[in-house]
């Protein structure tokens, strides 16, 4: 049985850049959607015959509008149009498959940047020594002096192939991501009818919002474990103000996105879920062996040499407050030759006495 909402007409590729998703006739622009539309005990010949026609047909049209697009938003919607007609999965599964093959496709990324944190923890006394003497003689306005040191800095990096920027690699590929899946999501859920019916469960409808509000609670609550979860780990980028303030922006967000279609949570759940399954997976020995990571408890013993040397050290105020100790000394083993250096002790005289005067009469 053939679903009426999901035929379109054949447009032309300029009528189909503007309004690709429309419902408008008898056939469509990207003929496999007739393959997912026929249901799956049709016996029909012809149809299970045009089946790898349709597919192709889909991929040539979605290269079509992928060629008049100019933003990743729109290569985003092309990609995710081709997958589900080809598939013939329904939306929320498409969009969970997508969301699971571009988290494998970066996953080479984020390896890179915990080797580089990896890295910077083993030199970070080093690093902060460099750093904090760079600091202070420009303030006090040395910086030719200063220019050295930063050349020593560089230098570090150089000898240990490590770079602060390089930490923030997954962040630089993870965002442009996030924002082009939600502005694909959100403009697909205003413009394809068949969103509105491949939901599942009691989201059926993708275009609208949860009703029962379980999806933003689970994609916040996903967030808020990550994060806390994330803070755990050694040499966690965030301070401790940063990880609260991501804390409440991960429980904040749960009335903040009530009233999002469901369809952007097909993409934040699953994503999230990744993440957390991901740092798990990434503190396993043999997992981090195999990726070339240092174990645990030598990062951690790392990270926490600097703490450690700072308790050691004196400040200049504690040692000025502090009084001098005199040796003890054991007057019962004192020899004769420690008997004629040390100079005598001389009692002091008592005073003399006053005399009493007579009482006059």
């Amino acid at each position: 049985m053939i679903r009426s909402s999901r035929i379109f007409s054949p447009l032309s590729k300029g009528i189909f850049r503007q309004n690709r998703y429309a419902v408008a006739g008898t056939a469509g622009v990207l003929g496999s959607r007739f393959l997912s539309s026929v249901s799956c005990d049709s016996g029909d010949s012809a149809v299970a015959n045009s089946a790898p026609a349709a597919v192709s047909d889909a991929m040539a049209n979605a290269s079509a509008a992928a060629d008049t697009s100019s933003t990743p938003v729109d290569w985003l919607i092309s990609g995710l149009q081709v997958m589900h007609d080809s598939t013939g999965m329904p939306w929320w599964g498409t969009i969970i498959g997508a969301t699971v093959l571009v988290r494998a496709a970066t996953l080479p990324v984020t390896v890179f940047q915990m080797q580089n944190v990896a890295k910077l923890a083993q030199i970070k006394p080093e690093m902060e020594r460099l750093t904090d003497r760079m600091k202070d003689l420009v303030a006090r306005g040395e910086h030719e002096v200063a220019q050295k040191y930063r050349a020593e800095l560089k230098d570090l990096f150089k000898r240990n192939n490590a770079s602060p920027m390089r930490s923030m690699a997954s962040a630089f590929v993870q965002m442009p991501v996030f924002m082009s899946f939600f502005f694909a999501l959100r403009r697909m859920a205003e413009e394809v009818p068949s969103f509105w019916e491949e939901g599942a469960l009691w989201f059926e409808n993708l275009s609208t919002s949860d009703p029962y509000y379980i999806l933003p609670v689970i994609s916040g609550g996903l967030m808020y474990i990550n994060i806390t979860l994330g803070s755990d780990m050694p040499n966690a980028a965030q301070s401790q103000i940063m990880t609260k303030v991501m804390k409440g922006i991960s429980l904040a967000s749960i009335p903040l996105t009530a009233y999002f279609p469901s369809a952007l949570f097909m993409y934040w759940i699953p994503s999230n879920f990744i993440s957390l399954l991901q740092g798990r997976m990434l503190r396993l020995a043999p997992v981090r062996t195999a990726l070339g990571l240092p174990p645990i408890s030598k990062v951690e013993k790392s990270s926490q040499t600097k703490e450690k040397l700072a308790a050691q050290i004196l400040q200049p105020s504690e040692v000025f407050s502090q009084r001098p100790i005199a040796p003890k000394v054991d007057h019962n083993t004192v020899t004769a030759k420690d008997d004629l250096v040390r100079p005598k002790q001389h009692k002091k005289a008592a005073p003399a006495k006053k005399s009493k005067r007579g009482k006059k009469h």
